[in-house]
């Protein structure tokens, strides 16, 4: 059956996601397990949200608006940008598809940085093109390596602001510099899906440089912070003409009428975002300084997740905590073989992964 692929898929591996909760707590006979594996908002979404989705559900037999027209009407406004320079996909993934298939060409090359989020290299690698992986300088993104990485062939560079799973960031100075030296025809994607998580003051807003840099194209999601991950909606924002162009390779009906009516409800609930920034900060600072003390190392993050190095092997730990009911991300698969990314979750959440980390390090 090798025959019928194309040969990019031939040593492609696929992402593995976890288990359902529920089927994890069958088969280890054990309940009451806590997730915090994969970045989600732990207040669940909007209330409002939540009321609108239940309205629409009578609307289900029509098709979706496949221009989702309020929602852009309603995002542009929100975000003080045009509506022809938004778009939006099923999640950020398929958004990051569209632009690579929209963009490369055979002879054409991507830069982007090893220990980021690995749909940028799955789905570069399912087209054929060429990558150029670029490692991390101390769980940071190395922008002067990426120039380096650079010639006259590549057409796109990925850059995670903040970054999955390290939760590192770019700053403005770093981001300034960088984007003076990039040349026009290539197009820097800021991929901003924990935006609204960030609180460092040198944190550069990817929609400032649309206005100076039309290869800017940014690229955020409602999975994240408004808690709406399991509709799958984000968007991309940049450009008129790249939006444009990427629009016209876009499936249609391809957010379904849930997911617009959700978004738009959950922007105007300001109370549960801030509530869900507010309980990821305190967690965050109370939780760190416990981790540390048993003997891990924490990188500073401005998402909703830690990268805790374990030093040593992370399988083992892994599948001790997994066992005693707290599941959270190895990162082997990333290159960082003794770490694992971990979501902040509730107070009671998290009180149960410190006694189970204190259990399971000794």
């Amino acid at each position: 059956m090798s025959k019928l692929v194309n040969d990019a898929y031939l040593t492609l591996k696929p992402y593995v996601p976890g288990k359902p909760v529920s089927e994890t707590e069958r088969e280890l006979g054990i309940s009451g397990c806590v997730k915090l594996a994969s970045n989600e908002n732990p207040l669940g979404p909007s209330p409002k949200a939540v009321a609108a989705i239940q309205a629409a559900l009578s609307s289900l037999h029509d098709y979706p608006d496949g221009g989702a027209f309020y929602l852009k009407k309603k995002l542009a406004d929100f975000l003080k940008v045009e509506q022809d320079q938004l778009l939006f996909g099923n999640g950020t993934n398929e958004l990051l598809e569209m632009i690579i298939r929209t963009c490369m060409r055979p002879e054409d090359n991507i830069v982007y940085v090893q220990s980021s989020f690995i749909v940028y290299k799955l789905v570069s690698m399912a087209i054929g093109a060429e990558i150029r992986e670029v490692p991390l300088n101390e769980m940071r993104y190395d922008l002067p390596a990426v120039l380096d990485a650079m010639d006259e062939k590549t057409k796109l560079v990925f850059i995670a602001n903040p970054n999955n799973p390290t939760g590192t960031y770019i700053t403005k100075t770093e981001l300034d510099d960088f984007l003076a030296k990039v040349p026009p025809q290539v197009l820097v994607v800021m991929d901003e899906a924990y935006f609204e998580y960030v609180d460092a003051d040198d944190y550069p807003d990817g929609l400032s440089y649309l206005k100076t840099h039309k290869n800017v194209l940014v690229t955020r999601t409602f999975s994240k912070c408004y808690g709406l991950a399991g509709l799958r909606i984000g968007y991309a924002i940049g450009d008129s003409e790249i939006i444009d162009f990427l629009n016209r390779g876009r499936q249609p009906f391809n957010v379904n009428t849930l997911a617009q009516v959700g978004a738009m409800a959950a922007l105007d609930d300001v109370d549960h975002l801030t509530r869900t920034k507010e309980l990821n900060r305190s967690e965050m600072e109370r939780v760190v300084p416990q981790i540390e003390a048993l003997g891990c190392v924490v990188t500073p993050s401005q998402a909703n997740f830690v990268l805790v190095d374990f030093k040593r092997e992370v399988g083992p730990v892994f599948d001790a905590m997994l066992r005693l009911g707290v599941i959270v991300r190895p990162m082997a698969g990333y290159g960082l073989a003794t770490s694992a990314r971990v979501t902040m979750g509730t107070t009671e959440q998290n009180d149960k992964l410190l006694e189970v980390m204190a259990k399971v390090l000794g």
